[in-house]
Order: structure tokens, then sequence, then C-alpha cells
């Protein structure tokens, strides 16, 4: 579905390449998720946005399966305070200039999904964080994608808000065959929700570990003393870099 080759890429200024990734290279196949870690500042946004096509890289090479749809949610959620939630979730399909009733047929459908019916006719700011992020979840959800990006989407919720949404981002891939690839901060989420998982180094950030997680996708990973080992040595492995990069 996805695959990267000895890709990297810069932010060009007055003729000078600021260089943020450089010689990035993975594949991630059907039925697999992918999770995104490293330090503040490595490219992991970056990077997303390269497989989003929001950005091109100067060198290598970005393929996404031939009618591949991909959604996309930013870490503030990207919704627009004066539509509704309804409307909210309704904008994707608007732009691709569905039929006013299968719009109406769609929105309705991911709303009983979402368990967001009672609140079709909020606005954005009526809702709390997790309640927002159920709606731009539902939004990316409706254009019925094959490819989930989602940059930071639960950094911002409380612990029990984050953990009911990842039990929801589960059930969404295994329900929907939705690949989901996340840019995460947390180690743990990252081990929950990643069948594979990338390390990014300090910048240019570089990948200094793959890690294959086949138990990623099950919500009683979490408790299990493997997950708590894969935790650990990612741990290890970032702290070490951050080390490098103070030194």
């Amino acid at each position: 579905m996805i695959e990267v080759k000895q890709v990297s890429f810069a932010y060009v200024e007055q003729q000078l390449h600021h260089w943020i990734l450089q010689d990035i290279s993975f594949q991630v196949d059907r039925g697999e998720s992918l999770a995104i870690i490293g330090p503040s500042g490595c490219g992991k946004t970056s990077l997303l946005f390269l497989l989003a096509g929001l950005l091109q890289p100067q060198q290598g090479e970005v393929k996404i399966s031939e009618q591949a749809r991909c959604g996309t949610i930013l870490q503030n959620y990207g919704l627009f305070p004066w539509k509704t939630v309804y409307h909210n979730i309704a904008l994707g399909l608007q732009l691709q200039n569905i039929a006013k009733q299968e719009i109406f047929t769609r929105v309705n459908q991911v709303l009983e999904e979402m368990a967001l019916r009672p609140y079709a006719d909020y606005y954005p700011a009526q809702l709390s964080g997790g309640m927002q992020q159920r709606v731009a979840l539902a939004r990316a959800l409706v254009i019925q994608p094959d490819i989930l990006l989602m940059d930071e989407p639960l950094s911002s919720l409380d612990a029990l808000t984050r953990e009911r949404l990842q039990n929801l981002l589960i059930q969404v891939w295994q329900q929907k065959q939705v690949l989901p690839v996340i840019v995460t901060h947390s180690i743990e989420e990252a081990v929950l929700l990643g069948r594979r998982v990338i390390v990014l180094g300090n910048k240019p950030g570089q990948i200094i570990q793959q890690l294959e997680n086949r138990e990623a996708g099950d919500i009683e990973y979490r408790q299990s003393p493997l997950f708590f080992e894969r935790c650990t040595l990612l741990r290890k492995v970032l702290m070490e870099e951050c080390h490098a990069g103070e030194a």
C-alpha cells in the first residue's frame, strides 16, 4: 500500500537546503499499520505530509497504491468552527461533488458508527476534545479511505479519553480494513497501534530502528509482558538518541 524509497526532504530558504529527512526507506502492506515516533523536530510530521502528498521530496520516491484514498487527521483536528458536526463531516464529500442523497446517507451512517448522532447540530466549540476528535475521525472515514494518516491525533486528550479513542481506532482498523499511519510522541501508543514502528533519529531525521510488532491491534496487548518489553526497548533507543543529540 505504501512504499518509500530513499526519500530525503529539505525546506529551501534563499537557495539553502535545511535538511529535515534523509534517506528514508520502508514499505507497509495492506492489513498492517504504521506508527512513527522520534524526538521533537526529527521530521515526523514532514514524513506524514510526504505520504499525504502535501509535500514533495527533493530526492527519492513516495509510492501509494493506485486508486488508494487517503484520509488525514491533523493535530488540531482541522474542524471549521462555523460548521456543525454534520457539515464538518460532510465537507470532504461535498468537495468531491457527491450527490446530496449519497452525502446524507453516508454522513448519517458514520454519525451512528461514531456515536455522534445526538451532536449532529452542535458546533465544535460546544464539544469536548474527545468529541471533537471523534468528529475529525468521522470526517476522515466518511470518504471511505484505504489509508488513514494521523498526526498526533490524541495528544491533547486526558488518559482515559485517549485510551477509549485508541480502542476506537483499533476497531475502525479491524472492521473497515483501513491502513492506519500514526505519528505520535507516545511510546505506548506506538506499540499498541503500530504493527510496524519506525523510530526517527535527530535532524536530519533518519530511521534508526524498525520494530516488527505483529501483536499490535489487540486491545488486551497493552496488559502483556511483551508490550512492556517492547516499550522498554523503544524507550532505550529514544533515550540514547536524545543523549546523542545533546552531546
